[in-house]
């Protein structure tokens, strides 16, 4: 696509994007037809056949294997929601479930993801912020609940073979649910990427960032003018936005020094104390990114994945690395941290990793 329908391409995208924020909706959670065999106490009307209904997204249920739900401080709650307090409240209540009754619960689990009591702690602390942020008017206003596409990317968006600057369809609408407009804080979109803002100058004459530049500026003013209510939720700070983000962020939120902000004074944390947590967060981003390097090295994903044709090979590399590894640090540290699991490493297998086809 060339760059001009490129930016025309984009004014098109935020007019679709004002049609969906333009819609007014007295509730969060997913659309389902009115005759869907729900609970009718579960079911908010709308009009045209349509009610909103318990959030649908994989998060609020316990269907990933990946991911275990423990219900041991904390009931399902997933919706809908009549307020930005409920959602909230549903937010927290989605964080605990993923904190077991005890650290024996948590097997095999490395230290520097802290205890079972400390992530119960933090979750209190965070509870106690997100009600101080609630007494504030901004949250209020990037709250409002609007329909939401998850996933808008170029892969998703179809465009005429004629004129590409027309939009003839969006796919991929299972994740769209009604939602506070400041849970798109941290998205970005790949047609549109905020971070063409920060390129250095010298940089900015490549035509790759400059046509990017622009997009994000087209994006990003059709917002602001358009579809305002959407752009109030990109304004605020993505760090203090309220989510379900796991551990690591928790320690991020309930760190984040906002006592003096403009959007809400508050403060949760004594000096000490925050310093602290500021300090393990580093140390957990710190060691995400080994994480990563290490499933990089080794050719796998960090869940494990490993594509069938690169399997042999990236076993190799993974012994490789392991040892590096061990050259430089002390084995029972490497084996903490190590994204994989470890019984018959030192043969070059990585027993804990799936590969697919």
């Amino acid at each position: 696509m060339s760059p001009p329908d490129r930016t025309a391409c984009t004014v098109a995208i935020v007019k679709n994007v004002e049609q969906m924020i333009n819609l007014q909706f007295a509730a969060y959670g997913s659309l389902y037809i009115d005759s869907v065999n729900i609970d009718p106490a579960l079911k908010e009307p709308l009009s045209l056949g349509f009610v909103i209904g318990p959030h649908c997204e994989a998060t609020y249920w316990d269907c990933d294997i990946r991911e275990r739900r423990y219900y041991a401080h904390s009931k399902p709650n997933r919706g809908p929601w009549l307020n930005l307090p409920e959602y909230t409240e549903a937010l927290m209540d989605l964080g605990l479930l993923r904190i077991p009754k005890s650290d024996a619960d948590w097997n095999g689990r490395p230290t520097y993801e802290g205890s079972n009591e400390e992530h119960v702690r933090l979750k209190e602390v965070r509870h106690k912020l997100v009600r101080q942020l609630l007494q504030g008017s901004a949250i209020h206003k990037a709250g409002a609940p609007v329909l939401l596409h998850y996933d808008l990317h170029t892969r998703n968006i179809f465009v005429s073979e004629d004129n590409t600057t027309i939009i003839t369809g969006i796919i991929h609408w299972q994740s769209s649910s009604i939602l506070p407009a400041f849970t798109h804080a941290n998205d970005e979109p790949d047609f549109a990427p905020y971070l063409a803002r920060n390129v250095d100058q010298s940089e900015r004459r490549d035509p790759v960032y400059s046509i990017d530049d622009e997009c994000c500026k087209i994006y990003y003013t059709g917002l602001r003018t358009l579809a305002p209510r959407l752009f109030s939720g990109l304004e605020l700070d993505s760090d203090i936005v309220p989510s379900s983000d796991k551990s690591y962020s928790t320690l991020k939120a309930a760190g984040k020094d906002v006592s003096g902000s403009k959007v809400f004074p508050c403060s949760v944390l004594g000096p000490i104390d925050k310093q602290t947590h500021e300090d393990e967060y580093r140390a957990s981003l710190t060691i995400q990114d080994i994480r990563h390097w290490i499933a990089a090295c080794a050719g796998a994903q960090t869940d494990g994945w490993v594509p069938t044709d690169t399997w042999e090979g990236a076993k190799v590399r993974h012994k490789e690395v392991y040892d590096e590894f061990v050259e430089r640090m002390d084995e029972e540290d490497v084996k903490e941290m190590w994204p994989f699991d470890l019984p018959e490493v030192l043969e070059g297998k990585l027993t804990g990793t799936s590969h697919y086809s």
